[in-house]
């Protein structure tokens, strides 16, 4: 009796166990010039931390991890993502989706995705993609979303470059000349400042977590960014 009752236990916690998500996901950018956002945005920032991600476009070490990739015939998001596109104040950037066990945080994976255009690489640095970011979903009691995204846009800045010139009467005389506190001074430099205007891709950071609900679509913005996500049972 005893053996039966742990066998009716393990059959009807399994489908528990093997629950499953299927995550659908776009992103996009604001067709907007960054300058005339009322929004303070530093010109640094911390690296965002890529270690021990998994590559959305890395089949294998996506399949290591129990996830699938979701065919475009799966999509649901497409009506929103016609109307983004359709749209003069957006650029949607990436459409995707995947299936994901049903873990929690401390075990479920961290997706790296890149987005957008490709700017060329310059002198002194690589290529780089105008979006790139990192994406968590993961069950605590409930469902969360954990985003931290990256834009590139092309910017200036100014340059100050503080050289010390060569003064007239230096350039003329080797003697040193007397202070009138009566202490030597040597050949003096005068600093005079230079600028110049560099082209540069300055980086905009995205940053959210949010408690979503099965099957409810979700809406993550910046000014200059956001996600459209729905995280829906299999099945439905």
């Amino acid at each position: 009796m005893k053996k039966l009752i742990y066998i009716l236990l393990i059959v009807l916690s399994a489908p528990v166990f093997a629950r499953q998500f299927h995550v659908e996901m776009i992103v996009f950018k604001r067709n907007i010039n960054p300058a005339q956002v009322g929004e303070s945005w530093p010109n640094t920032l911390p690296a965002l931390d890529f270690s021990n991600t998994v590559s959305l476009v890395n089949s294998p070490s996506l399949a290591a991890k129990g996830v699938k990739m979701m065919p475009a015939s799966q999509f649901q998001l497409n009506g929103l993502y016609n109307k983004l596109k359709q749209h003069a104040g957006f650029v949607p950037l990436a459409h995707f989706g995947w299936t994901e066990g049903n873990l929690g945080r401390a075990s479920a994976p961290i997706f790296h995705f890149e987005a957008g255009k490709t700017y060329p690489a310059t002198e002194g640095n690589q290529a780089q993609r105008e979006l790139e970011g990192r994406i968590q979903v993961y069950v605590q009691h409930y469902l969360f979303v954990n985003a931290q995204m990256n834009l590139k846009e092309p910017s200036q800045r100014t340059i100050v470059n503080q050289q010390p010139q060569q003064t007239a009467d230096n350039a003329t005389t080797d003697t040193n000349h007397t202070a009138e506190n009566g202490i030597e001074i040597g050949h003096l430099s005068q600093i005079k400042p230079t600028t110049m205007v560099e082209n540069w891709l300055k980086t905009y950071r995205f940053s959210q977590l949010k408690k979503m609900g099965s099957g409810e679509i979700h809406y993550l913005d910046n000014p200059l960014m956001g996600i459209i996500i729905q995280v829906r049972k299999t099945g439905n």
